[in-house]
């Protein structure tokens, strides 16, 4: 996680270029056309009710851009030609909707259950009360990205067509009828920009009803050059609860520490009351899973041998969190296999994990997870459910041999996906780098756009699997991506760490007197953030009481050494990172430390790999000092390192 760039999470792929309010971020979007007012003697409408009926109109549009009426139709119709058309039978007028932002920020909405637009204008209401006769169309262009969907609802007749092929077909005289379209069974390209049409009628009296609702995939940092609008998908977090430390808590400075640093502990969500995790992981140990990842001592393991690592990961990581957590596993190829419904027992877990050992088949993602879901059934009703999908390919089953992707496969996939999205259940897929890397990878990310999952999924060449424990460990399972921590009085930003349950920790830096800080947390847009401000008081020695903060240099020739890094007292690190079992194996660094008022005499200190980059922002540089100016570090007594994950 950078210090300095945020992963903005945004929305895009909405309708371009029509009227979208000003700004980088839209609340609205005006769908602007054509409306034409009929008589009620027109033989088409005010006629025989029918009922829904489909297949009226052809399947693509005519040369002038509009629908083609089908010979003896059951729709009651006999002169769509008028319909869309000025001519005689009709007058016309501009006609625009308005789309607002739904509250999650993940879809626009028109609803409208009194639908008359154009009630005593043009040829009136006939005596009636409303106008009930009547045509519109509405056209635009946008930016396909995965987990997009429309929905309509209207009477008498909606049909709308996407890149000149129709998707959705309510047509015949009828009371409201509901239809939506999935835009990633469509074979669509992410990020091209493609026509949308629609066309609708109200032909007959009493009642008169539109919905449209555009759900919209998510994307991390759109192009936005191709004019769509972008929208921030989450609100606030509502949950910034500070563990360690609390406003006005007392510190002070080991003796002769130059650079002291305080360990901030904390939780941060989108809900005021997160709810436990009861998480299914399912691993994939289709056939391509034998190759050989990065060399670990004298052997290359499999990828399905790092997914085993990494699942222990997991595992330890549940096992040590104070929010009680279940698991189940689950793996796939072509068949299907519940290891381990969901429980507590981690030992189970474990040898579950250890029995998961011959790669063979091809790569069924939908039924993989169709058995999650199984094992959801089992959540607890407060839990948060979620399915920890890895796999080092595409969708090459149900359909077909199980060796190549069809399109049925994808599909498949995607309403499995939606199966997931009505049982409140979220996917968090991580793809290995598959065989066929140049093919373009659209099915996962679609499918966690679709269980509501902002941000781009998680991606590992082959050659870096050893990182597979840490990217499945650092899911954010509540939404909250970024956990700044800022020293207002030193000038000094650090970000934290997250975990799953949206705990974090961050190493900042601290010097005597009051230091102000703020605690920022967002969901991918740091203007959104929710913000704490405390004031920890830090005394210059031992004597003005509190707890001692963690050190990562010294003075010459004083005690405690470099490692006393969380020492509640300064004589030994209760958490220090020791070199060979440091906390959760963070590597050490060695760096040029330039200690805060006294910066002729800089030093060579070793600190975790994490706490680098608050360092750099310091002006400290990576490597060792140069001899001549390094002062001689005084050896006291080495802090014990923390018992490592």
């Amino acid at each position: 996680m950078s210090n300095h760039i945020s992963k903005k999470l945004l929305v895009s792929g909405l309708l371009t270029a029509l009227g979208a309010s000003s700004g980088a971020f839209a609340d609205t979007i005006e769908l602007q056309g054509t409306l034409r007012d009929f008589s009620s003697s027109h033989p088409d409408f005010e006629g025989k009710v029918t009922g829904h009926k489909t297949g009226c109109v052809e399947n693509t549009l005519g040369a002038d851009g509009k629908p083609v009426m089908v010979e003896n139709n059951k729709c009651a119709m006999t002169l769509l030609i008028d319909w869309y058309t000025d001519t005689e039978t009709s007058q016309s007028m501009p006609f625009s909707i308005t789309l607002e932002e739904n509250k999650k920020g993940d879809a626009y909405a028109y609803t409208n259950n009194h639908f008359y637009p154009i009630d005593d204008e043009l040829l009136g209401n006939e005596g009636r009360r409303h106008n009930f006769h009547f045509t519109y169309e509405l056209h635009a262009q946008f930016t396909y990205q995965p987990g997009q969907e429309f929905r309509f609802q209207g009477d008498d007749g909606v049909w709308v067509f996407i890149n000149n092929e129709q998707v959705v077909d309510i047509g015949g005289v009828n009371g409201a009828a509901n239809r939506g379209v999935r835009l990633d069974s469509l074979g669509l390209n992410d990020g091209e920009t493609y026509q949308f049409d629609l066309f609708g009628a109200e032909r007959h009296t009493n009642n008169s009803k539109l919905d449209i609702t555009m759900t919209l995939g998510v994307a991390s940092e759109p192009d936005e050059e191709v004019g769509g609008v972008v929208i921030t998908p989450l609100p606030k977090p509502e949950l910034l609860k500070l563990a360690t430390p609390t406003d006005g808590s007392q510190w002070h400075i080991p003796t002769g520490c130059t650079a002291p640093m305080l360990t901030f502990e904390g939780q941060a969500a989108m809900e005021a009351q997160p709810g436990p995790l009861d998480l299914v992981l399912v691993i994939d140990r289709s056939g391509s899973t034998e190759r050989e990842g990065p060399q670990q001592g004298d052997r290359n393991p499999s990828v399905l041998e790092y997914e085993g690592i990494a699942a222990n990961s997991l595992i330890d990581m549940l096992q040590s969190m104070d929010n009680v957590s279940r698991l189940a596993l689950v793996s796939f190829s072509r068949d299907v296999t519940l290891e381990s419904p969901l429980t507590d027992d981690w030992a189970t877990l474990r040898n579950a994990v250890a029995g998961i050992t011959i790669p063979k088949g091809g790569t069924n993602i939908a039924a993989a997870i169709d058995k999650a879901l199984e094992a959801l059934a089992e959540a607890r009703p407060v839990a948060q459910k979620n399915i920890l999908l890895i796999t080092d390919g595409i969708p090459t089953l149900p359909f077909d041999s199980g060796m190549t992707q069809e399109k049925e496969d994808r599909i498949a996939t995607l309403d499995a996906a939606y199966r997931a999205q009505n049982a409140e259940a979220r996917i968090y897929p991580i793809v290995i780098q598959p065989i066929d890397y140049t093919r373009k990878l659209t099915t996962m990310p679609a499918v966690q756009a679709i269980t509501g999952v902002p941000g781009t999924i998680g991606q590992l060449g082959i050659d870096n699997l050893d990182k597979l424990g840490e990217a499945l460990t650092h899911l954010v399972l509540t939404d909250v991506t970024d956990v700044d921590v800022t020293n207002l009085t030193m000038a000094v930003t650090v970000a934290a760490e997250i975990l799953l349950d949206g705990s974090f920790q961050a190493e900042v830096p601290m010097q005597a007197g009051d230091n102000e800080l703020r605690i920022s947390a967002y969901a991918g847009n740091p203007d959104n953030a929710t913000v704490q401000t405390i004031t920890v008081p830090v005394g210059s020695t031992p004597a003005a009481g509190g707890n001692a903060l963690g050190c990562l240099s010294h003075d010459e020739g004083d005690g405690d050494g470099d490692n006393s890094n969380n020492g509640n007292n300064g004589d030994t690190g209760d958490n220090g990172d020791n070199d060979q079992n440091g906390e959760k194996g963070n590597k050490k660094v060695t760096i040029c430390h330039i200690p805060p008022g006294n910066e002729d005499n800089p030093q060579s200190i070793s600190v975790s790999e994490n706490a680098v980059p608050a360092h750099l922002d310091h002006g400290d540089s990576l490597g060792a000092c140069e001899e001549s100016n390094q002062g001689n570090q005084g050896k006291g007594n080495q802090g014990k390192g923390g018992k490592g994950s």
